[in-house]
């Protein structure tokens, strides 16, 4: 089994000052082991072999070993007792959460019409939390980097070219290219850069070396693993009070936003998902980062992972289900009816069998012949077929006709 560079428990872990954050990590690794375990067979390395790197999302075939997936995420905070549930859209049945975490599948800053919604969910309540997680990472390209280094030199190679293949699509995802089918060379859509919450900055590609501020909190800088390009910092444009909570190299990673409006909730924007993606916390210092991040939501329970891009589907009704027939699945209806066709179904079966009720008929004696010749009247008239009818007649004449010479021929060489 093929494991990252630094991933492991050092000797020196067991003489470290236990810090709050770290004193749950062995509760954690151990509920998280199983998943990791599978994440990392899933990711073998092989010539021919694909692994799995679909973006943001729990559940699915794709998603749960998927190196970008977000179900480690959701088993640690299913381990410190939240409800986690998913959804792809936002209806009234966010206002039954208190934390909604957002990773968002493209690199564009979440529309206007994504952000009033969410403005109004946090002004609607008192202490609710959003989160929301930057495109701009793949782990795809951590991940052939790590195999690349501990690869033989069959190996090399296969790695190397898909480390250059994640590079580029990655590149082009930054720059908002879109390789052309036709013509050689590339579109070029330039991506916007901010929103209301946040401004985009971009930077030289590289790994954090120093982290500071509330999330870096017990973590071992040289061990942990992060990397960023394009961050996300506070728009001086717009109202709020901003508190950095992540600074990498002295830049800010990630920020909360209050505003008055928003009565004691609060938005909470983390660069990229460099620490929170499923391949990220195979790394114990990513982990302690994640646990740091879990103590920002001191009353979140009932947690929702909102799966979309940044143009989010936003609904009126709770249900998905929009159809003629939605109504059936609205209360009370949706309780009735389910009730109702049992019911009926069982009333026609007994009062509809297919075959008729069945009835009761006098015991009729089997020695008496004429019962035989009504029965089989009785039948005949059920055929309602006459032809067929005087087709068996025709038959049955042919048959004793040839049995009755048979039976005379004996007696006539007898005579003889």
């Amino acid at each position: 089994m093929i494991e990252r560079p630094h991933a492991g428990i050092r000797r020196n872990d067991c003489v470290r000052r236990a810090h709050p954050a770290r004193a749950k990590l062995p509760i954690l690794s151990a509920l998280l082991s199983a998943g990791l375990i599978g994440l990392l067979t899933g990711c073998q390395v092989a010539d021919g072999q694909k692994i799995k790197t679909d973006y943001g999302r729990v559940s699915g075939s794709n998603y749960r070993t998927s190196v970008n997936g977000t179900k480690v995420l959701a088993n640690m905070l299913e381990a410190l007792g939240k409800n986690v549930d998913k959804t792809s859209r936002l209806s009234p049945r966010i206002d039954r959460y208190d934390t909604i975490i957002f990773f968002s599948q493209d690199r564009s800053p979440p529309t206007q019409e994504t952000i009033d919604r969410i403005d109004t969910w946090l002004s609607e309540n008192y202490f609710r939390t959003f989160i929301y997680v930057g495109r701009d990472f793949d782990a795809e390209v951590e991940y052939w980097r790590a195999i690349l280094e501990q690869s033989d030199v069959t190996g090399k190679s296969h790695a190397r070219r898909r480390l250059a293949r994640a590079m580029a699509t990655q590149d082009q995802a930054r720059h908002g290219m879109q390789p052309s089918s036709i013509m050689i060379g590339s579109v070029f859509n330039p991506l916007e850069t901010e929103c209301e919450w946040y401004i985009a900055e971009s930077h030289s590609h590289q790994n954090a070396t120093s982290l500071n501020g509330p999330l870096a909190v017990g973590v071992e800088e040289a061990q942990s693993d992060i990397s960023y390009h394009t961050l996300l910092a506070p728009n001086p444009k717009y109202p709020g009070s901003a508190e950095t909570l992540l600074t990498s190299d002295g830049h800010v990673f990630a920020f909360s936003l209050q505003r008055h409006e928003w009565n004691e909730s609060r938005i909470i924007i983390v660069s990229n998902g460099s620490f929170l993606l499923n391949y990220s916390l195979i790394n114990i210092e990513n982990r302690v980062l994640t646990n740091n991040l879990f103590q920002q939501l001191p009353y979140a329970q009932d947690i929702l992972l909102l799966e979309s891009g940044s143009d989010v589907a936003i609904s009126e009704s709770e249900y998905e289900n929009h159809n003629r027939w939605s109504w059936i699945t609205k209360p009370p209806l949706k309780y009735i009816v389910p009730q109702f066709l049992f019911w009926g179904i069982l009333f026609c079966f007994v009062f509809f069998p297919i075959f008729g009720r069945p009835r009761h008929t006098a015991n009729l004696s089997t020695t008496n012949f004429k019962q035989h010749i009504s029965a089989m009247g009785r039948l005949l008239l059920r055929t309602k077929s006459p032809d067929q009818i005087m087709d068996w007649v025709k038959d049955y004449r042919a048959s004793s006709s040839k049995h009755g010479r048979k039976t005379r021929d004996p007696d006539k060489s007898e005579s003889e």
